[in-house]
This record gives C-alpha cells, sequence and structure tokens, in this order.
C-alpha cells in the first residue's frame, strides 16, 4: 500500500523538476534572445520597460503622419496582448484620432530600434510626423483625449 503512494510522490516531483527545467530553459533562451524571443509575448511585457519612443520614423511601418487637424495613434500590439484591442477601439472612437495597429511581431528589430519595449505601447503623432504623447500600458481615462485636446487646441 506504501509502494503506490510513493510512486506517485515520484512521478509528481519528477514532473515538477521536468516542467521547471523546460521553464528555465525557455525564458534563459528569450533572455539570449533566441529564435522565438522577439515572438514571444514575454519579451514583449518587460515590467521594467522605461524607454518610450520620443521619435518615430513612421515610414518604418509603412504609416504616414495624419492631415492636419488630427493626430495619428500608434498602437503597438502583439497577437496575445489582452488590452491591445480595447485601446485600439477606444482609440478609434476619440474624434481627431486615427488609428494604425503595429504587430510587434511582424518587424520586431524595427520596433525595438523605435524604442517601443513592451504592448501595448502608444504613441500619438501629429502631421508633421513628430511624437506629441508616448504611453507604455494602457492609458488613464482622459489623458488621450487631454493630449488631443492641448495638441490640436480643439
Amino acid at each position: 500500500m506504501l509502494v503506490p503512494v510513493l510512486v506517485t510522490v515520484a512521478a509528481v516531483a519528477v514532473a515538477l523538476v521536468v516542467r521547471l527545467v523546460a521553464g528555465r530553459s525557455r525564458r534563459d533562451a528569450l533572455a539570449a534572445g533566441g529564435a522565438d524571443a522577439d515572438a514571444s509575448m514575454e519579451s514583449w511585457t518587460a515590467t521594467d520597460a522605461r524607454t518610450r519612443p520620443d521619435d518615430l520614423d513612421l515610414s518604418r511601418f509603412g504609416l504616414v503622419p495624419p492631415v492636419a487637424g488630427t493626430l495619428l495613434a500608434v498602437v503597438f500590439t502583439h497577437p496575445a496582448c489582452e488590452s491591445c484591442r480595447p485601446l485600439a477601439r477606444r482609440l478609434g472612437g476619440i474624434d481627431a484620432i486615427v488609428t494604425a495597429e503595429v504587430d510587434v511581431t511582424e518587424a520586431p528589430a524595427t520596433v525595438r530600434a523605435a524604442g517601443v519595449a513592451s504592448v501595448p505601447t502608444l504613441v500619438l503623432v501629429d502631421h508633421e510626423g513628430g511624437v506629441v504623447g508616448s504611453w507604455i500600458g494602457t492609458p488613464l481615462a482622459g489623458t488621450v483625449e487631454e493630449t488631443v485636446r492641448r495638441t490640436l487646441g480643439a
């Protein structure tokens, strides 16, 4: 009777060790820039991300500045990002904003070179191509609208 219990405990212990080692190996590969490092959601949810794009070359993403009187909201997203789509929808409901989504998995090196380290990242661009606001994560209610009013004088 004691033998089956010991076998079960041993099997659980082995499974936990295997899972721990596999998880550690994946984290190490991501940290070392492994093949799937820039595609994984883990690599785009850096809690210590402090950099925000203060200059954004829109042409690198196939985008152009908006017409005068509007702002372009560039939302850097990831397919597994649960807060990215609601953010893009919310921005689409604000007058004077045109929204463009950039999937970070499609051009990770270009996105990182632009200073984006986490998703969602939102960058507001004026008609001259200048960055007028940027946020890491979902902006607090009213902050984007205030930036729009301040920038466009509306």
